[in-house]
């Protein structure tokens, strides 16, 4: 179970990638996208700061002359969706936790829900920026640029929210079995939160996979989880 689902993972993140790519009339297959993201995942599991966005970038350029800087558009929308999405489900979560008498701490608030307000003013608030010409700025405006026309697409913008949502739910179903493989007891609620974790986590990828970033944040959501922190 626990393998199929990591299947619909990959497959989501795939198709994220060939909805966000229509916005710009790039002409690839859901399947090759699919089939990049692959590979672009294996390279990130064992090689460290996210190279294989670097290899996916590459890729992009060379066979569908897709500019770096519209790259680092679609980078950024994957990164503000997903993390949007993620820390939304995980105040839910935390919320259905403090209701239930035995509330998250503060701090796991306070970090869900910066990430919440932050990618959601840049999703759906944020100005339009036109920077002044120079070498560096021009290309900032670039990426800039892109990036609007992203949030500007009504079709692009629903895809890949609907992409990013399919993802989670794959994700924390996959924690879910996970621990039940193992007789843990976890709620729907604290794979969530655990899940949203992971998404913290995941932002800093200094080392393969972000292998020590992630657990530890893990560690420190888990609090609030029916697992002790040990289990989990």
């Amino acid at each position: 179970a626990i393998g199929l689902l990591f299947v619909g993972n990959l497959v989501a993140r795939g198709l994220f990638t060939y909805y966000v790519l229509r916005a710009f009339d790039v002409k690839i297959s859901a399947r090759e996208c699919i089939t990049l993201g692959c590979a672009t995942s294996m390279t990130n599991f064992l090689m460290p700061m996210r190279s294989g966005a670097g290899l996916k970038a590459v890729y992009l350029k060379r066979l569908h002359g897709l500019p770096y800087t519209t790259f680092v558009s679609t980078m950024a929308a994957f990164y503000l969706f997903f993390i949007f999405v993620n820390s939304a489900i995980g105040v839910v979560a935390a919320g259905w936790f403090w209701l239930n008498g035995t509330p998250p701490s503060l701090g796991i608030f306070v970090t869900l829900g910066g990430a919440l307000l932050g990618s959601g003013f840049l999703i759906f608030f944020a100005p339009f920026v036109r920077l002044p010409e120079g070498r560096i700025a021009s290309k900032v405006a670039r990426v800039v640029e892109g990036w609007d026309k992203i949030r500007s697409d009504p079709p692009v913008l629903a895809a890949a929210f609907a992409t990013v949502i399919a993802n989670s739910a794959f994700a924390a179903t996959g924690f879910y079995a996970g621990f039940h493989a193992f007789s843990l007891p976890i709620s729907v609620p604290g794979v969530t939160l655990l899940m949203s974790s992971q998404t913290i986590g995941g932002l800093a990828s200094f080392t393969p996979g972000a292998v020590g970033f992630q657990e530890t944040i893990g560690m420190y959501f888990s609090s609030s989880l029916e697992a002790t922190v040990a289990q989990t």
